[in-house]
């Protein structure tokens, strides 16, 4: 009896053991299933926080490429702007050089037709110089004739003009 109470004793002890072994493996597995579950939250968390961040990196990175497309069109005005301030340029050069010429040709014409006006003004006052002098000789004929004429007559005193 000292063999199976031995035996019994043995028995019971490896089944305390075991008992023990057990709870502190079950004790060993609860807290690891806690740690891994606190790793998988954390996991999720950080996993939800990637998704965002990318979501936010694809929306900015789209925002840079219509900024790139927005900057490529605007280069684009701007050189249009550029190139047509140029040919405003050229053509404000054109008109400026057209109506430079055209001021000169007024002035050269206004200088044409002063000259001319001073030509007819010595012309006129040359030929009212010639209708005087031949008014004078005309005077002097006819008081030559009338000194030559009959005052006595009715003729003679109306050509005379006594």
């Amino acid at each position: 009896m000292r063999a199976i109470s031995a035996l019994l004793f043995l028995a019971v002890a490896l089944l305390l053991v075991m008992a023990y072994q057990a709870a502190r493996q079950e004790l060993g597995i609860r807290t690891l299933m806690t740690r891994l579950n606190r790793a998988k939250k954390i996991v999720q968390f950080n996993e939800k926080e990637i998704v965002a961040t990318k979501v936010n990196l694809d929306a900015l990175n789209n925002r840079i490429e219509s900024l790139k497309t927005n900057g490529a069109d605007m280069k684009t005005q701007i050189m249009e702007a550029q190139k047509s301030k140029e040919d405003g340029e050229k053509n404000l050069q054109t008109c400026m050089k057209v109506k430079d010429d055209k001021l000169n040709k007024k002035k050269d014409m206004t200088d044409l037709l002063d000259k001319m006006k001073a030509t007819q003004e010595a012309e006129r006052a040359k030929a009212q110089e010639e209708v005087q002098k031949l008014k004078q000789q005309i005077l002097d004929r006819d008081k030559a004739v009338c000194a030559f004429l009959d005052t006595t007559l009715e003729e003679g005193k109306k050509l005379c003009g006594v």
